[in-house]
């Protein structure tokens, strides 16, 4: 019996914040990821925009075996962006990947989700993750929240 899966919803139980750094490492500038909300997509344009950005992270990473699937979740209906759990090294021996984070996207509602356990152990991954993936399929855009001052050494 497969295990179930624990989801948070992005934007409301995670607001992915991401530290970048500008000027050529000068100062540390941060970014926040703010939804669309009238993206104007329907679920077939959502469904062609998801298979054209599996396909350029197969094109991009051909060795790290992105993929995506449908499932259903408690009566809901989800894609999920995800790439192989194992790689098979040089050696010929089974490596887990540790550098993926599953993305739930609900075709009912176009909500996005991520497994808990992903962003507890790696939130800057999945927050990077998220960046990238949802600003490509027009689900997300970036706002710039500007530098931090620094702290004051004590």
């Amino acid at each position: 019996m497969p295990r179930k899966v624990k989801l948070l919803e992005v934007f409301k139980d995670v607001n992915p914040v991401i530290r970048g750094m500008s000027g050529q490492g000068h100062y540390t500038t941060y970014f926040q990821l703010i939804p669309k909300c009238n993206h104007g997509m329907d679920r077939l344009e959502l469904l062609g925009r998801i298979e054209k950005y599996v396909e350029s992270l197969r094109q991009k990473y051909p060795e790290k075996e992105f993929y995506h699937y449908t499932c259903k979740i408690d009566g809901k209906e989800y894609v999920v962006i995800t790439k192989k759990k194992y790689i098979v090294d040089k050696d010929g021996r089974k490596v887990r990947q540790w550098d993926r984070c599953p993305i739930y996207i609900c075709l009912e509602d176009f909500k996005v989700y991520i497994p808990e356990y992903y962003y507890k152990v790696k939130r800057k991954l999945c927050s990077y993750i998220l960046l990238r993936a949802l600003g490509t399929l027009g689900l997300a855009t970036v706002r710039n929240l500007g530098r931090l001052p620094p702290k004051a050494s004590s």
